[in-house]
């Protein structure tokens, strides 16, 4: 069962080694960043709204992780830092 899994990785080399051809690059263009005031100020206050959302669940899935940040602050051994967060990940409610 393992060579039927391996085919298709040895056929996608195959095919980046021998059937892709890389375009050749163009010339120097003038480039610009398209992010500016402007453009950020027409996303709406709906994405606004949806990012920050989203940081703050972001923020609130690595919260565990505060402690062993914080370690060296409280003067504990580096050692055991990894000791402190899996202390905090598995002690916390909902874990």
């Amino acid at each position: 069962m393992f060579w039927v899994a391996v085919l298709p990785g040895l056929l996608a080399v195959t095919l980046l080694l021998f059937g892709l051809r890389e375009p050749e690059p163009r010339r120097a263009e003038k480039r610009f960043n398209p992010i500016t005031i402007a453009n950020l100020e027409r996303l709406g206050t709906t994405y606004w709204w949806v990012a920050c959302i989203g940081a703050v669940f972001t923020l609130a899935g690595r919260i565990a992780a505060l402690p062993a940040v914080s370690t060296p602050a409280l003067t504990l051994a580096h050692t055991l830092t990894s000791q402190v967060l899996v202390i905090a990940v598995t002690r916390r409610p909902g874990a």
